[in-house]
């Protein structure tokens, strides 16, 4: 209850903490969703902030949010200095005596290097000191970068960040065959037609078109909303969690949320896969494993759907037998729900309310 109004657990979060926090069931506490962190606010006040812009503006531009230590790190090639994170290569050099060994020289830098006008030596672009600390060791060597980066504009950045620079969003990447990004969409997103960005899937199902999918989905569920009787409460109790199907009808699907006992359309793998996240409450992956590994712990979360906050915020679903099922994407989410639906007549089904 809030100021005499009811609302979600999540929007109680939300109020307390900014748009990018939701409840944790497990804990029973609010938390920063995934890449976010918890930082103070221009008013004084405690928000969720992402993860990048806690770290920039505690240690600088170069440094980045670790999801899964839930700490800031330099960038590769940067090491923090007590205050921020600077350059490997800022150790403090001599430069008069690199200027009186380039007169001696005469002007020649070593290998894969070059001369400024005035009279110092710099690395060719994508090449590094082989050993800055030394003042007479002119030669460069090729710069390398860790598993899982590549070299752009001499730094190392992630395959996903380099695919962000020419994508946008919604988009994951990896090492190609060439030494290059491999980019591709995440779970739930396509390519555009252009192959300019990554777009949220589409379906098409029952030969209803893109074009009035939704105008079909709204007008079932206000023919059903007619229908409804008076709420069984009993009854509601013992389906929630539960994926219903209307058997006298043509199948269509219902999620019966534990939160608000109300049940959401499952109009097709497309819905599904957005319901089931959008209702999805934050989890560790701690507690994941041992919903994984503990039939017990599992069961009495039975019914819930659960996001991997510490990882890409991939979705869940908790069945009654305590099995965690991925719902990678509407394809997926299609598959459980026809796969778990209980079958339940009208009379019945028209008992439990159906959500605004």
């Amino acid at each position: 209850m809030s100021g005499g109004q009811c609302i979600s657990y999540d929007t109680y979060c939300q109020n307390l903490y900014g748009f990018n926090a939701r409840h944790n069931s497990l804990s029973d506490k609010c938390e920063c969703g995934y890449g976010y962190v918890f930082d103070v606010g221009i008013l004084d006040d405690l928000i969720c902030v992402s993860g990048s812009t806690y770290c920039h503006n505690k240690y600088g531009y170069h440094s980045n949010f670790d999801n899964l230590s839930k700490e800031c790190e330099c960038d590769h090639g940067y090491r923090f200095d007590g205050d921020e994170c600077v350059d490997d290569g800022d150790t403090e050099v001599d430069y008069d005596a690199l200027y009186r060994l380039l007169q001696a020289s005469n002007n020649k830098c070593g290998l894969n290097s070059y001369s400024t006008t005035d009279s110092q030596c710099v690395c060719d672009t994508g090449y590094t000191w082989e050993d800055y600390a030394d003042p007479k060791n002119f030669d460069c060597v090729q710069k390398t970068c860790p598993d899982g980066y590549i070299l752009v504009s001499n730094e190392c950045i992630s395959h996903t960040k380099n695919c962000e620079k020419s994508f946008g969003v919604n988009v994951s990447g990896v090492k190609g065959d060439n030494n290059n990004s491999s980019c591709s969409c995440v779970d739930g997103y396509e390519w555009s037609a252009d192959q300019t960005k990554c777009v949220e899937k589409k379906v098409e199902v029952l030969g209803i078109s893109n074009e009035n999918r939704m105008e079909k989905i709204k007008s079932f569920i206000e023919e059903e909303r007619k229908m409804i009787a008076k709420a069984d409460k009993a009854l509601t109790d013992r389906l929630t969690g539960k994926i219903l199907l209307q058997v006298e009808g043509r199948g269509e699907a219902w999620y019966v949320n534990p939160k608000d006992k109300k049940r959401y359309y499952l109009a097709d793998g497309s819905e599904a896969y957005n319901i089931m996240r959008d209702l999805g409450v934050g989890i560790t992956n701690e507690n994941l494993s041992k919903m994984r590994s503990d039939k017990d712990f599992a069961k009495k979360h039975s019914g819930k759907i659960f996001l991997q906050v510490e990882d890409r915020g991939q979705a869940y679903y908790i069945d009654f037998d305590g099995d965690a099922h991925y719902l990678k994407d509407g394809g997926a989410a299609y598959t459980i729900m026809r796969e778990l639906g209980l079958g339940i007549a009208n009379d019945d089904i028209r008992k439990v309310g159906i959500a605004e």
